[in-house]
């Protein structure tokens, strides 16, 4: 339309035409991608309940096969039995070859514990500033893990300040209207 409005001075109804058609199937094409979109959406989150429900039936499973194993188990040690003989199974009733450890988390003394929380860093600039040499390189070892406080971040990058490996960024995700 444009080229024929340069040669000609005007447009023809032809070309108008077909630029309509043009226009219309790009708006069919929008909307066909836009369905395609939201049906495997759908899909996916129909999966998700899925996943869900099934891992719901699993657990549950799992649960019952703990309880039936507990009462088989306090069943033959009542009995005194070692093993019961089916026509195709035999249920045996073993000792594990290792003790098992049981804890009572309010009984046991704080020195057995592990204690873990979150730090700012700059808290823990001013520990590590008091507490003696030796025991800076322990503490400094127990740290797990060490993660970006996020907030504080955008708080710094928004009042204009440059933050060394942080920065802002705008991106762009599909919406469908």
């Amino acid at each position: 339309m444009q080229e024929e409005r340069e040669i000609t001075g005007n447009i023809s109804d032809e070309s108008r035409e077909r630029c309509m058609q043009l226009f219309a199937e790009l708006g069919k094409k929008v909307d066909r991608i836009a369905a395609c979109l939201r049906t495997q959406q759908h899909k996916a989150n129909i999966a998700g309940e899925e996943a869900q429900r099934l891992q719901q039936r699993r657990r549950s499973a799992e649960q019952r096969v703990d309880d039936v194993k507990r009462m088989l188990t306090y069943f033959m040690r009542c009995r005194g039995l070692k093993r019961l003989e089916g026509e195709l199974n035999t249920i045996r009733l073993q000792t594990n070859s290792q003790a098992s450890l049981q804890i009572d988390d309010w009984e046991l003394p704080q020195e057995f514990c592990l204690h873990t929380g979150s730090i700012p860093h700059r808290l823990l600039k001013e520990m590590l500033e008091h507490l003696p040499h030796g025991l800076k390189g322990e503490f400094l070892q127990a740290m797990l893990n060490t993660q970006p406080n996020t907030q504080p971040v955008r708080d710094a990058l928004l009042q204009g300040e440059i933050v060394n490996g942080a920065k802002l960024e705008r991106r762009s995700h599909i919406r469908i209207d």
